[in-house]
Parts: structure tokens; C-alpha cells; sequence
């Protein structure tokens, strides 16, 4: 079997058509974080997570292509199987945009570039509003051997952000997280399917008692990385992504502010084949 009967071939209206779907379906990631917040008890700022989860790349000047293209344990899975060398995917490269609005937001922006320059920003000046964005840059992947089982997909994205919360009489939350994430599609374009590897930032709420918290011009350099399991017959769109969202309540209404600007120059798709 080759690699184009592996993965089917769209037209440039109907890939564009998945694009839009996976930006529409990964709004699912709001539901997730919003669970884990309101079931978290204690706020769980970004330095302590970045103490206790994290490995961060220690200066961005240590960075270097060896370590990006080293490969890593794939998954296990039965057989032996042989790392090919890495491919770079450089600019441009596919956006993939969405966002919610509710209620009365000041602003509600998530954008991405071909250039890999994402930015999610969010104002929320009135009561009862709430937002959520992802802003993504990819590729579309396409097995280059047809022995390909796993696929590791690895991203550098260097980020920057700031939050603030106030409110008044009830409560207020915001948070962010970046990752890698893989939509694929069957070949009738129908069976989405997504999977990622993500990274929380912060995730912060205030109330009556904790009336107000900031924290600005937070950053960093991070590399990620995710596998997945090739299917034959399905298509793949790899990108490096952000997400963001913002909630205030209450009467008088409670602020909240959330930015982040990342970048996701370029990623890196390495195939482990049998032997």
C-alpha cells in the first residue's frame, strides 16, 4: 500500500471544509478545563505547576535542532519498529481558528498566521459573560512510508502571557494552556477524531473573598510532543495551538482579561516503521 492510498487526497474546497471543522470541534477543549477548574480545590497558578509537572527547556540559547530531532520511546505497540529521519514543516502553514462569545465581551479575538504567530485576547466588562479561543498552526500530514505505525508530531512554541481578574460580588475566572493536537478525518470526511498533547499555563478564579489577581508578562520556551497511531484510510491535520478562556458573574458584573501570544514557527513529524 503507498502513502497516497494510505491517506486519501481532498480537493482544496473540501480541505478547507475539514479545516473548519477541526477548528469548530476543538471548542471541546472549554468543557474539559472548565471540569477540571471547578473541581480543583486551590487555584493552581503556573509556577507551581512548572514545580511540580514541568520540564522546561532551561534557557532558550540551550536550545538546539539535536534536541528536537532526537528521537524518543514511541509508544508500545507489538513489532519492532525503526525511527525514519525527521521532517520540518516550516511556514507557512494551515490556521485554525475559533472562538466563543457570550454575552457582552469588550473583546473576544483568537487569530493564527501562516507564519505560526498565534494571539488570543479577551475583555470581559459586564456581568454573566463568558469566552473561550484556540488559535493554531499546522500541517497536513502525510505518511512518507507505508510501513508507518506510529507518528510522533513535536512543536516549539515560545509564549507569553497576561491575565487579571476583579470583581465585585461574585466571581471571575481565567486560564490558558498550549499544546499539539491531531484532527483526522475518515476518507468520507465524516468521523472526526482529535488527540493532544496540552500544557496549562494557569487556571485562576476570585470571589468576594479574593477580590482581585493579576499576573503579567509571564513567558517562556517550551517543546512538546505527541504520538498517535496511523489509521489507513484517514487524514491528518497536525498544528500547534493555544487556548484561552475568560468568565465573570454576578451583579455589578466582574472583570476579566486574558492574553497570550505565542509562536509555533515550525513542527517537526518523525514516522517509526516496521521492520
Amino acid at each position: 500500500m503507498s502513502p497516497t492510498e494510505m491517506t486519501p487526497t481532498y480537493s482544496e474546497d473540501v480541505r478547507a471544509s475539514l479545516e473548519k471543522q477541526a477548528a469548530e470541534a476543538s471548542g471541546s477543549e472549554f468543557s474539559r478545563i472548565v471540569d477540571a477548574r471547578d473541581t480543583s480545590s486551590e487555584p493552581n497558578p503556573f509556577r507551581d505547576f512548572v514545580e511540580e509537572q514541568v520540564s522546561l527547556v532551561p534557557e532558550p540559547r540551550k536550545l538546539s535542532l539535536d534536541r528536537m530531532i532526537k528521537p524518543l520511546q514511541p509508544m508500545t505497540i507489538s513489532g519492532d519498529l525503526v525511527a525514519r529521519e525527521p521532517r520540518f514543516h516550516v511556514p507557512p502553514l494551515v490556521e485554525v481558528e475559533n472562538k466563543h462569545c457570550h454575552g457582552d465581551p469588550d473583546s473576544c479575538n483568537a487569530d493564527a498566521t501562516p507564519d505560526g504567530v498565534l494571539n488570543i485576547f479577551q475583555s470581559i466588562v459586564s456581568d454573566g459573560a463568558d469566552v473561550w479561543g484556540y488559535a493554531g498552526a499546522g500541517f497536513w500530514y502525510v505518511p512518507e512510508d507505508a510501513r508507518t505505525e506510529v507518528v510522533e508530531i513535536r512543536g516549539i512554541i515560545s509564549w507569553q502571557y497576561s491575565y487579571e481578574l476583579l470583581v465585585a460580588t461574585d466571581t471571575a475566572h481565567s486560564g490558558g494552556e498550549f499544546g499539539v493536537k491531531v484532527h483526522s478525518w475518515n476518507s468520507e470526511g465524516e468521523d472526526y477524531r482529535e488527540e493532544n498533547t496540552h500544557i496549562g499555563l494557569w487556571a485562576y478564579g476570585c470571589s468576594f473573598w479574593d477580590p482581585h489577581h493579576k499576573d503579567e508578562d509571564a513567558s517562556g520556551l517550551i517543546n512538546v510532543n505527541h504520538q498517535f497511531r496511523l489509521e489507513p484510510g484517514r487524514s491528518y491535520l497536525c498544528d500547534g495551538y493555544i487556548f484561552g478562556y475568560s468568565d465573570a458573574n454576578g451583579h455589578p458584573g466582574g472583570q476579566a482579561r486574558t492574553e497570550i501570544i505565542a509562536r509555533s514557527p515550525w513542527l517537526v513529524s518523525q514516522e517509526w516503521v516496521a521492520q
